[in-house]
């Protein structure tokens, strides 16, 4: 599902989409929907391999590329105004973009046995109200955009830094099975917005963008995760 839906669109900014993969079918559909397939290596496609290690992978094979946009397909519902949003902060000269999703919940520390809780984003003698609070925002994981040499010495985010909000209705990250189900009941209801919305804009380059630049796009994807097709 995340894959279909990240490698339909033409996304203006980018100058190639990938999908990482060892799997055949992920391949297939990859391909269909107008992605170049990356083939993973074994040592990059464990259960314990960090995404990192396969994008630098990638990023072997491919020195011309001077940023990575590295798309989860956990989280199958990036739209691509959002992926355009992240392309035009590049282009605006940014070292790093990610995705966030602000989020208004109190926080408590975590304890055990008879030890005392204690607050850890308020106060509870002025426990603010939802519409006078900012929230927090918190990394979703949907996409993450750093220059290729940021890649390469293991960090996505550092030098300029900046983040895209994304709304909650999106934000949607598959790490449970019920998870999947939800994806899959809003995703068509939530494409025909996104079209109706005309959520396609130009990329604007000012004279002092940091393009031509190659920006390109990894969708990584392993044969255990059958919620990645």
């Amino acid at each position: 599902m995340g894959i279909r839906w990240e490698c339909r669109y033409p996304l203006t900014g980018l100058s190639s989409v990938w999908v990482s993969t060892d799997n055949e079918a992920i391949a297939a559909v990859a391909k269909a929907y107008g992605a170049q397939v990356h083939w993973r290596a074994p040592y990059t496609a464990t259960d314990t391999a960090s995404s990192l290690l396969a994008i630098r992978e990638f990023l072997g094979y491919h020195p011309e590329v001077d940023y990575v946009a590295y798309v989860q397909t956990t989280s199958p519902m990036a739209r691509p105004d959002f992926l355009q949003e992240a392309c035009q902060k590049i282009y605006e000269g940014w070292d790093a973009v990610f995705s966030v999703q602000r989020l208004h919940k109190f926080t408590w520390k975590e304890t055990t046995g008879d030890e005392v809780t204690e607050p850890l984003n308020f106060n509870p003698a002025k426990r603010p109200r939802r519409q006078e609070w900012g929230g927090m925002m918190i990394e979703n994981g949907m996409f993450y955009f750093s220059k290729a040499s940021i890649v390469m010495k293991d960090h996505y985010q550092t030098g300029r830094v900046t983040y895209i909000e994304i709304p909650p209705e999106y934000s949607i990250e598959i790490d449970a099975p019920f998870e999947l189900h939800l994806a899959e009941q809003s995703i068509f209801f939530l494409e025909d917005e996104m079209v109706k919305q005309g959520c396609l804009k130009p990329i604007r380059k000012s004279k002092d963008s940091v393009a031509p630049c190659h920006v390109s796009a990894i969708v990584a994807s392993k044969s255990n995760a059958p919620s990645e097709i």
